[in-house]
């Protein structure tokens, strides 16, 4: 990481602002992975930055995701150990937005499409092959079935409808 003891000083500035010992101690804990997410912000700020200087910027669709998650991180739960980041920025989307519910990958393709012939204007068959649902704020899709492949490529976990199943538990 470039500027390690710069992110460094800038943790110790967040962590003066952290009141409570049990998260003053969760974030030291975490420490490495606090300062690389400090300098992943200012690196997506820069590219972005850089991006919007150039003509092609205003029809572009970016997407930033991670295909596994921050083992460091130690998830809470089964569902949360397949937390992974997804950001898609556009100047041409409507309004920003935060998904909250359970989605996959797969949802990406049919995102892409409901952009571009909508957002985009570009015509789109009315059916296609995607096994996701549009990502939108509200879950407009209630019913939702998300497979999990395990790190040997095996499916022994699913998400359906609410509920976290899983074959070993």
């Amino acid at each position: 990481m470039e500027n390690r003891d710069l992110y460094n000083q800038r943790f110790e500035n967040l962590l003066q602002q952290v009141t409570s010992s049990t998260q003053r101690e969760w974030l030291m804990e975490r420490r490495e992975n606090r300062t690389a997410t400090l300098f992943t912000d200012d690196v997506l700020r820069d590219f972005f930055q850089t991006w919007r200087q150039d003509p092609r910027y205003s029809n572009t669709i970016f997407i930033i995701t991670g295909n596994i998650p921050m083992p460091e991180m130690q998830p809470e739960n089964s569902l949360e150990a397949y937390h992974v980041p997804l950001l898609i920025h556009s100047p041409l989307l409507p309004q920003p937005g935060v998904i909250s519910h359970t989605a996959s990958h797969h949802d990406l393709y049919q995102t892409l499409v409901d952009l571009l012939s909508g957002s985009y204007g570009l015509s789109a068959p009315p059916y296609t092959t995607s096994l996701g649902n549009i990502l939108c704020e509200d879950d407009q899709f209630p019913f939702r079935a998300v497979p999990f492949l395990d790190r040997a490529g095996n499916i022994s976990e699913i998400y359906f409808n609410g509920l976290f199943l899983n074959a070993q538990k």
